[in-house]
């Protein structure tokens, strides 16, 4: 391998196959489809995204063939658990990479006080894979949880904060009024043009995707609205009303939870929710900004905005799902952009490794 990277000229045209062995990747190898995956290399290196996601497409065990057999990730997500309180410890372990993943583990996993550091777990250990392999982010941007990973790769957080500050935030969630996300293809003007009080805008996504949160009453009503008026919508997997005024009643303990913390100056650059512009690195050891940063609307299309102002990238969906590639997409200059995920659907049937490695 060693000969093959420095001792011979790196050609035009690239493609991989990936096998457990020489078998398999004969096999690989000798696919009708192969050839047609072939590309040109570029004439330089990509600027690449990590894009952080928030809950939604978890599953019991996402990325426990990781754990298994990548060294860079067993020792990441080592270092989580070792930083998670018991018994939250355990319980991650065992959502993840324990010997069953049942379905009784599925419905535990939504619980916020354990859905956060669970995908907090997975999503930092992936970005620490992909940086043993050689690929440095040169933004990062998340969304929701997901901006927890960016801050604590960009030198905020220190894991031994940031995953005791997820469980808390969870536990503040649980607190709160029950709520619903509603995902609706509507612009972010226009959900805040109904001027409804029951409402809020949880998530400007996308131009014309945006995400509703209230009470599973004004939900309802609202879902209905939607049907008269033939407008596509989709009801979240979450149980809270997730950055809407539900959470205004948890604030003051999510503060007060936060003042034995000590968050520190940006020092890698990621694009914050609030803003959708790049994080302040004073403003990220605020924690005032981490309080703000549970109720503000996530403004990912913003972000992606952001991004796209800094010329051609290739994003990558640093944990499970492709909702964030896929808003991505649905931005008109990001359509010749590269989006690329890393974790497989559970009915691919495709071990987390071998998917990672494609």
């Amino acid at each position: 391998a060693w000969t093959m990277q420095h001792g011979r000229r790196a050609f035009s045209h690239r493609g991989v196959a990936v096998g457990a062995d020489a078998g398999e990747l004969a096999q690989s190898l000798q696919r009708d489809d192969w050839k047609a995956q072939l590309k040109k290399a570029p004439d330089r290196a990509p600027s690449v995204v990590f894009l952080f996601p928030g809950g939604g497409a978890q599953y019991p065990g996402m990325a426990k063939e990781l754990y298994e057999f990548e060294p860079a990730f067993r020792t990441a997500a080592d270092a989580c658990l070792a930083a998670l309180p018991d018994p939250t410890r355990g319980k991650v372990y065992e959502i993840l990479f324990g010997a069953e993943t049942q379905a009784e583990k599925g419905v535990e996993m939504e619980r916020p006080s354990l859905l956060l550091p669970t995908l907090f777990v997975v999503e930092y250990s992936l970005a620490e894979t992909m940086r043993s392999f050689g690929v440095e982010p040169d933004a990062m941007l998340g969304h929701s949880l997901g901006e927890y990973v960016a801050a604590t790769l960009g030198g905020t957080w220190t894991l031994e904060q940031v995953l005791p500050v997820l469980v808390l935030r969870g536990e503040c969630m649980e607190q709160s009024a029950a709520g619903a996300v509603v995902s609706v293809s509507l612009p972010a003007a226009e959900i805040q043009a109904l001027g409804d009080a029951e409402l809020s805008l949880s998530a400007a996504n996308a131009p014309e995707l945006s995400a509703v949160a209230g009470s599973p009453v004004a939900i309802e009503r609202f879902e209905q609205s939607l049907k008269e008026r033939d407008v596509d919508y989709q009801r979240l997997r979450i149980g809270v009303g997730a950055h809407s005024h539900l959470l205004d009643t948890v604030l003051d303990r999510f503060r007060e939870g936060l003042r034995k913390f000590s968050p520190q100056p940006a020092k890698k650059p990621w694009v914050s929710n609030i803003t959708g512009e790049w994080i302040e690195p004073q403003r990220a050891a605020d924690i005032e900004y981490w309080v703000e940063h549970v109720r503000r609307t996530v403004r990912f299309e913003d972000g992606v905005a952001t991004l796209l102002d800094g010329g051609d990238r290739v994003f990558v969906e640093i944990g499970p799902g492709k909702a964030l590639t896929s808003l991505v997409r649905m931005h008109e200059r990001a359509r010749k952009s590269s989006a690329l995920v890393t974790v497989p659907h559970p009915k691919d049937g495709q071990p987390a490794d071998s998917f990672l490695l494609e």
